[in-house]
């Protein structure tokens, strides 16, 4: 079965009467859930399918979201004699993906794939110190006013996920900035109206702590750069990291300045949060000296990195490179944000192949 650019092995197929007129082109059953010792996740036009960690984007306007390779007529009675091998016939695995399959699930189960940011944060030990202007001012923003029931839940979630993964602990801080949740990706179903809320998040206005540090004076770099220097390369593979921000460290000095108030108590950051102003800057400094020797074959834009070549023996080289250099530096991938060995793929609002870059429609709008 090809679902995008996406392969996957059917267990067993099952033939039913089905018309287009339906709106429905598949059916996937417990059989295919449990081939892959894992199962699936839909959030939006996002589906990921687990063991592999394979996400696949859907597209609303597209009639047909999936296909099934080699087509064959079956004659209806017959459907519950087929073996499980008929699905693996003329399906054509990437044999490129599998050979990085076995080095990849290492990863996995040393942690430099997975959850847990600050895993390995020993092996790099970057940390964030604030260059406070006036060490005596503090830092006083009002709580919120009014907590709902439901908001009272989201924050505890929040508040409960971060104090696990040992990101945050109580603090005792004389600052406080406010937290709040948001829902990022909040749009408008076209068909009824109504308000369809997007990924829930919690926030940080540090705005007062940010107008009272000194700017960090290293350089992003530039998008536009970064996409020509990729030229006419072949083929791509693409990586983000989980959490990017939260692994760097906040310096000791520093913490204190992070605190933040939300119903639940006054917490501080252990590690870099989102929000702090110069956070894209002292991650960018990490990131490049992490890959300073891979500059040919490899671009960085804070957490997003993109490999490109043009052959295949060349890109294994690359991405074999890569990785060791994320075990040296202890850097976590995000497992469901990978794409390896793809001859198109989408970055910093570009989609990237066939001698071509150019801008994604979202973009353009």
């Amino acid at each position: 079965m090809i679902i995008g650019d996406n392969k996957f092995r059917i267990p067993q197929i099952y033939c039913f009467d089905m018309s287009s007129k339906d709106g429905i082109q598949m059916l996937l059953g417990c059989n295919f859930l449990r081939s892959l010792n894992g199962g699936v996740r839909i959030e939006g036009n996002m589906i990921t399918f687990y063991k592999e960690i394979t996400p696949v984007y859907t597209t609303p306007d597209l009639e047909i979201l999936a296909k099934q390779a080699a087509e064959e007529e079956l004659n209806y009675d017959l459907y519950t004699s087929l073996q499980p091998e008929w699905a693996y016939k003329n399906i054509d695995v990437n044999p490129f993906l599998e050979k990085f399959q076995s080095l990849l699930q290492r990863l996995k189960n040393n942690g430099y794939i997975g959850d847990d940011p600050i895993k390995h944060w020993s092996k790099n030990q970057v940390t964030c110190k604030l260059d406070i202007i006036n060490p005596d001012l503090t830092i006083q923003d009002k709580p919120l006013k009014h907590v709902t029931p439901l908001m009272q839940k989201q924050f505890k979630r929040h508040i409960e996920e971060l104090l696990k993964l040992k990101v945050i602990k109580p603090s005792t801080s004389r600052h406080r900035t406010m937290a709040m949740i948001v829902n990022s990706g909040t749009s408008i179903d076209p068909v009824t109206g109504t308000e369809v809320k997007g990924k829930e998040r919690m926030v940080f206005n540090y705005r007062s702590v940010n107008d009272n540090t000194y700017k960090d004076q290293y350089s992003l770099p530039g998008i536009n750069t970064l996409l020509k220097k990729i030229g006419n390369s072949k083929i791509y593979s693409k990586f983000d990291l989980k959490s990017g921000f939260h692994q760097v460290a906040m310096h000791p000095d520093s913490i204190e300045w992070t605190a933040f108030i939300s119903p639940t108590g006054l917490y501080e950051w252990l590690v870099m949060p989102f929000g702090l102003k110069n956070a894209p800057a002292v991650f960018q400094q990490k990131m490049d000296k992490c890959f300073a020797n891979c500059t040919d074959f490899l671009v960085v834009y804070i957490d997003d990195i993109l490999i490109f070549s043009n052959t295949e023996a060349e890109h294994k080289k690359h991405l074999e490179a890569f990785l060791k250099i994320v075990e040296q530096e202890g850097l976590i991938l995000s497992a469901n944000k990978m794409k390896i060995a793809e001859k198109q793929i989408e970055f910093l609002g570009a989609v990237i192949g066939n001698n071509k870059i150019k801008l994604q429609p979202h973009i353009i709008k």
